[in-house]
C-alpha cells in the first residue's frame, strides 16, 4: 500500500471514495511507485483535508517516499563540512518541514498501529526531515521550521540560525 499512514484516518467509505477518484483521474498507471505513490497523497491532501492529521501524514509520507526514493539511488547522507560564514545557503531538495496538530510522534504511533488519533492541539507541532539526521527525521523549533520554509523560496547567508538546519543535511549551498 503506497499512503497506509494517510489511509489509515479516513473511514472505509472515504477511503473507497478517493482510491475511485485517483483510478479516474489517473487512468494510465506508471510502473513506478513514486509515480503513483506522490499524485495519490497529493490528492487525498486535496480532497481529504478536513479530516483530522491526514494533512500531516500525507505530507510526512511524502516527504519520506521522496528522500527514502533518493537515498536508495545512491544521494548523500550527510552533510560533509562545516557551514561557513560567506556561504549562500537554500533549503535542500530533499528535505522537508511537516507541521503537525498534535506531538508527530502521538500522531505517528496512532496512524500506524491503527488506534485513536489525538486531539489536535492549539499550537503547532513541527518535524523536519532531512537526509543528514540518522533516523532522517527530528522535532523542530518553530523559528526552525518558519526558517526553512523562507529558505525554500530565497537563499540566504549563513549565519547561527542556520547551524542546526545545516547539520540535519536541511539545507545546501547554493552554486
Amino acid at each position: 500500500m503506497a499512503a497506509p499512514l494517510t489511509l489509515s484516518v479516513l473511514d472505509p467509505e472515504r477511503r473507497a471514495a478517493l482510491v475511485a477518484e485517483y483510478v479516474r483521474r489517473y487512468s494510465r498507471p506508471s510502473s513506478f511507485f513514486l509515480r503513483e505513490a506522490i499524485p495519490f497523497l497529493d490528492l487525498a491532501i486535496e480532497l481529504a483535508s478536513d479530516v483530522a492529521h491526514l494533512r500531516a501524514l500525507a505530507e510526512f509520507e511524502r516527504a519520506m517516499l521522496v528522500l527514502g526514493e533518493a537515498l536508495a539511488s545512491g544521494a548523500p547522507l550527510a552533510v560533509d563540512d562545516e557551514l561557513r560564514p560567506d556561504d549562500l545557503v537554500s533549503a535542500h531538495p530533499l528535505a522537508a518541514i511537516v507541521r503537525f496538530e498534535a506531538p508527530p510522534e502521538r500522531v505517528l504511533a496512532a496512524a500506524s498501529r491503527g488506534t485513536a488519533m489525538p486531539p489536535r492541539t492549539d499550537s503547532a507541532h513541527w518535524l523536519l526531515i532531512a537526509p543528514g539526521l540518522s533516523n532522517l527525521a527530528r522535532a523542530c523549533a518553530a523559528s526552525e521550521a518558519t526558517l526553512f520554509e523562507s529558505l525554500q523560496t530565497s537563499p540566504a547567508r549563513a549565519s547561527q540560525s542556520l547551524a542546526s538546519l545545516w547539520r540535519a543535511g536541511a539545507l545546501q549551498r547554493r552554486q
